[in-house]
């Protein structure tokens, strides 16, 4: 069984944030700020552990997390927009599909 997962939770104020869950426990042991981040979505853990990317919707922006931290390291736009269909596959292993403008 896992020690532990990450699971994006999008709060009724800002900010979104990052939570950690024991699932052992039925715990929350620890709680991200992600400031500057709306409708925190996709979440994708970084291979060595240490850090993730979450996806935010509801402005566009990628926000990198360290995970021994308190709030976001880095949000920050991925491309210029508008984007093209194409999807972006990251060094580090994650993928974004932008929505297309109508």
């Amino acid at each position: 069984m896992r020690k532990q997962f990450w699971v994006t939770v999008v709060e009724a104020s800002a900010p979104d944030q990052l939570a950690e869950v024991d699932p052992v426990a039925a715990t929350v042991s620890t709680m991200i700020a992600l400031p500057g981040c709306s409708g925190a979505h996709g979440l994708r853990l970084h291979p060595d552990g240490q850090s993730a990317f979450i996806a935010c919707e509801g402005n566009d922006q990628l926000a990198r997390v360290d995970l021994a931290g308190t709030q976001a390291v880095a949000i920050a736009r991925p491309a210029a927009a508008p984007m093209s269909s194409a999807s972006i596959r990251g060094s580090a292993g994650f993928t974004l599909r932008p929505r297309v403008a109508t």
